[in-house]
């Protein structure tokens, strides 16, 4: 885990000559809630890191937490991966 200012906690940061990347790993975002919880994660790091990689080991099933984490990645100031399940989400 790597804290950033606000003293939330990134899952993974890589430094590389000077572009900072945040990784944050879940592992099942099955309600509302934690994908709820994850949006405003996603806002508090994208203050602290060039790119953002958020990795779900299972596939997000749910078309409406799809679509939320789409619009939230298309409306970001970086750029935002989701991976769930071994394929990113689109």
């Amino acid at each position: 885990e790597h804290e950033v200012r606000s003293g939330k906690r990134l899952d993974l940061y890589v430094q590389a000559g000077g572009y900072r990347i945040g990784i944050e790993t879940k592992y099942d975002l099955t309600s509302s809630g934690q994908v709820q919880r994850l949006l405003g994660q996603i806002d508090q790091y994208s203050e602290f890191v060039d790119a953002l990689i958020v990795v779900q080991y299972l596939p997000i099933k749910n078309k409406e937490d799809i679509r939320s984490l789409n619009q939230k990645r298309n409306n970001s100031t970086i750029p935002i991966k989701v991976i769930a399940g071994g394929l990113e989400v689109d």
